[in-house]
């Protein structure tokens, strides 16, 4: 309604809110979703590498 009407009060709190309420939601569904991804992480123990490996020296020679 706002793009074939006069801009209202109301839809210049939604532009301003809408980012925000956001930021909360993603902050409060990572808080809610670590615990679970850790405890897979561990249990995954990462990625197996197997081969031929070459030590690189830290100045590049």
């Amino acid at each position: 309604m706002a793009l074939f009407g006069e801009p209202t009060i109301v839809d210049l709190i939604s532009v301003i809110a809408t980012p925000a309420v956001s930021v909360v939601n993603g902050v409060m569904m990572a808080l809610v979703a670590y615990p679970f991804y850790k405890r897979w992480c561990a249990k995954v123990k990462g990625q197996k590498v197997s081969g031929f490996f070459v030590e690189v020296s830290s100045d590049g020679t």
